[in-house]
């Protein structure tokens, strides 16, 4: 293992070719199943992390809250816009401004049954003192409990470093 670990936060693009070696029929269907569109879907979730500060050896708390709007555009594709508010438990920084992060972000997300799985990219605009840049990244993946609940684990990103992991719960309505 090496840090940073640069093998998973880049884009790839691919391009590929097929060819049949035998021809085929996709029969006719007779009805057409059009997916219903969900009503606009938002969810307030509130997370939890641990993290080691290699700089003082203690493990620091994060603490957030995220509000986020899904708007479904396909039967298994949708757009999501929300918000982040984030604190760290710092033991080395003396204003707690300096501990609290700030920022909206956009981002897609496909449904896989009651499975989410989301990737934003967000903008700070309050940004805690150890953040290396104003541009981040989430992925998350989640599950809808019942009809109001969703759990889940995202993995926060600054440029090409994985910052943490936090765990989620929350409300959907």
């Amino acid at each position: 293992m090496k840090q940073p670990n640069l093998g998973i936060n880049y884009t790839a693009y691919g391009l590929g070719v097929e060819y049949l070696l035998d021809k085929y029929k996709v029969k006719p269907i007779n009805t057409v199943n059009i997916y219903r569109k969900k009503v606009k879907r938002m969810a307030l979730l509130l997370g939890y992390s641990q993290k080691k500060d290699t700089l003082v050896t203690k493990t620091e708390n994060i603490f957030s809250i995220m509000i986020n709007k899904s708007f479904q555009i396909s039967r298994t594709t949708g757009l999501t816009l929300g918000g982040l508010l984030e604190y760290q438990d710092a033991k080395n920084v003396e204003n707690v401004k300096y501990q609290i992060g700030i920022g909206p972000y956009i981002g897609n997300e496909f449904f896989i049954g009651n499975v989410r799985f989301g990737q934003q990219l967000g903008i700070y605009v309050l940004r805690r003192k150890k953040v290396p840049n104003l541009l981040f990244q989430n992925y998350y993946l989640r599950y809808l409990l019942k009809e109001h609940w969703v759990i889940g684990a995202d993995l926060k990103v600054h440029g090409i470093e994985a910052d943490y992991i936090l765990v989620q719960l929350g409300v959907v309505f």
